[in-house]
């Protein structure tokens, strides 16, 4: 019998209750949980539970090959936060990482087998074209994009396109904004630098409280949901084991920066969903005027983990709702509508004509061979 998302999470709660599954309960469960994004998380939690070496060979085998590739990508994420240091040192005023990347640099379980696929940085607005010339001078090239696109990242977004290196592989986000410009929400970043620390020369991430209330935004002001719970995990083990001081400083900086709502949701989810016991006095503080029961309706169910292996995951429904909401919290809705209908009448033109139909065509063949080797 195919085992179901509440099984789920009581072996993420609960690791010991692993050795109690059946060869192919246990096969199932690794199949969700490297859907999840939390394979090599889940090997910790095992081997931190004493209950490894009693699981079944062939899950073993797993565990041990996810939690090899991010150790792997941990190592190779230090090394890459030194180049960049390096490299943008006397090109930026700071230079902070952001969640996945700076999660792995910090201690505790929070970077254990956290896995990500780029490197997001934050710095200055002012600093954002010197540090993009910087960062392709020294072999991070921009990945190939529609003209539309580029201006959707340049005009409205809190990001530049993102960039690879074109001989390592990795790939950066440089951001200069934890939200969208073109949102209602967007912050002067400068009310969350006073959060920052410093974890190695020139490398800074976000205190632990304002790394929670950054994960909350992350995940809140999304439009796509099929992986929460990977993110559902990070904000239980950034909350997991903290007294009511750590809550009520996260809480100050959300009520500060404008995003307590996203915030509440967090606690709210994290103590319901996670059964994570939270102060009372961080639960009453977190309390939130919003629409909870549209809010407990979707993210009930979209917060849980997903798979067709898993019994009622498949919420279609309320997966579209979440998306909804999510875009509509990123841009404001004529904004909204203009950028749907430009990208599916777009979209229609290159089924038609080609995919490099709005590609723009670069006259210059050093340009035009960069572009072509990036693509490799």
């Amino acid at each position: 019998m195919a085992i179901d998302q509440t099984q789920i999470i009581s072996l993420f709660l609960t690791p010991e209750l692993f050795k109690d599954f059946t060869p192919v309960e246990q096969s199932q469960a690794v199949t969700v949980f490297r859907e999840q994004k939390i394979l090599a998380r889940m090997c910790y939690r095992l081997e931190a539970a004493g209950v490894f070496d009693s699981l079944d060979a062939k899950t073993q085998r797993h565990l041990l090959n996810a939690k090899k590739i991010a150790d792997r990508q941990k190592e190779q994420v230090f090394n890459e936060a030194r180049e960049l240091a390096r490299v943008l040192s006397n090109t930026v005023g700071y230079l902070i990482f952001l969640k996945g990347a700076a999660y792995s640099m910090c201690s505790g379980n929070l970077g254990k087998g956290r896995i990500y696929s780029d490197i997001d940085v934050l710095v200055p607005k002012k600093d954002i074209k010197a540090c993009e010339q910087r960062l392709a001078i020294n072999g991070w090239l921009g990945q190939e994009i529609s003209d539309y696109d580029d201006k959707y990242y340049r005009k409205w977004a809190h990001e530049i396109p993102p960039m690879a290196h074109g001989f390592r592989g990795t790939i950066i986000d440089v951001h200069h904004n934890i939200v969208p410009i073109i949102s209602k929400a967007s912050l002067d970043i400068d009310s969350l630098l006073e959060h920052k620390e410093e974890i190695l020369p020139g490398i800074f991430v976000l205190s632990g409280p304002a790394q929670l209330v950054h994960a909350a935004i992350h995940l809140f002001r999304n439009e796509e949901y099929k992986g929460s719970f990977r993110d559902l995990t990070d904000l239980y083990l950034m909350l997991e084991g903290q007294d009511e001081s750590f809550g009520l400083e996260a809480i100050s900086i959300a009520e500060h920066i404008g995003f307590k709502h996203e915030l509440s949701l967090a606690i709210r989810y994290v103590h319901t969903i996670l059964s994570l016991d939270i102060p009372e006095t961080v639960l009453a503080s977190a309390k939130s005027s919003g629409a909870n029961a549209f809010n407990d309706f979707v993210f009930s169910k979209v917060l849980l983990p997903q798979h067709k292996l898993l019994a009622g995951s498949a919420t279609p429904f309320k997966h579209t709702l979440a998306m909804i909401r999510g875009h509509i919290v990123k841009m404001p809705l004529h904004i909204l509508i203009y950028h749907l209908v430009l990208k599916s009448a777009r979209g229609i033109l290159e089924s038609i004509f080609g995919a490099h139909i709005f590609t723009p065509k670069d006259d210059n063949p050093l340009t035009a061979t960069h572009q072509k080797d990036a693509n490799k």
